[in-house]
């Protein structure tokens, strides 16, 4: 892998030393065919890039792996970017993301909010990155929005964290915010990258398809 760089210099790099950046990793690909992570993405591959728009926050970043992906934890580490193995990935994201959060809390507990990014959603801005980290707070659940439509990524509060752990199946954290529908906090950004995941490879050449 190529080393990740700050690529915007002019953003503010602080933020809550209690706030993790998640970033999911640990899919299977079904759809893309091969293991989309290490697809070509101009000159990086769709992790890199993906993991460039928060490297003004690289400290905060733990990316959750799959199981076999030991040399890609290692390949990070070299990196300075920290990584966990969800153990039960394959049996879909909600599962990734409990597995996530129960190994966060037990190795650092400090942690008391997180912002759950996808992988494979290399158009997201640093900007929209930034003020989404700046509006979590403990109690929140935080959610961008681009034209009145939601997108990822998502903020977590630590009283949702036991509602996290308890994830199954493929639905991800967006039950939680089904089931708390009152307490979610929209912020309108203009990043249509929000909205934007890679499926297929011929998305890697048309970003909107």
């Amino acid at each position: 892998m190529s080393h990740i760089t700050n690529t915007n210099t002019n953003t503010n790099t602080n933020t809550n030393t209690n706030t993790i950046i998640l970033v999911m990793a640990a899919g299977s690909s079904r759809r893309f065919g091969t293991d989309k992570r290490q697809a070509r993405f101009g000159n990086k591959t769709l992790l890199e890039t993906t993991l460039e728009k928060a490297a003004p926050w690289k400290k905060s970043i733990r990316v959750i792996l799959g199981p076999g992906d030991d040399s890609l934890q290692t390949s990070l580490s070299h990196q300075q970017v920290a990584a966990y193995i969800s153990k039960n990935a394959r049996r879909g994201m909600g599962h990734s993301l409990a597995d996530a959060i129960q190994q966060l809390t037990a190795h650092e507990p400090n942690i008391s909010r997180c912002m759950v990014m996808l992988a494979d959603m290399p158009y997201i801005k640093t900007d929209t990155l930034k003020k989404l980290l700046d509006a979590l707070e403990d109690d929140d659940l935080v959610v961008p929005t681009y034209r009145g439509k939601r997108g990822n990524p998502v903020g977590f509060g630590q009283c949702y964290f036991s509602a996290l752990k308890e994830l199954t199946g493929d639905k991800g954290g967006k039950i939680i915010l089904q089931q708390n529908e009152n307490s979610v906090r929209e912020i309108p950004v203009e990043d249509s990258g929000i909205l934007k995941d890679i499926d297929r490879p011929e998305q890697l050449e048309n970003p909107l398809n």
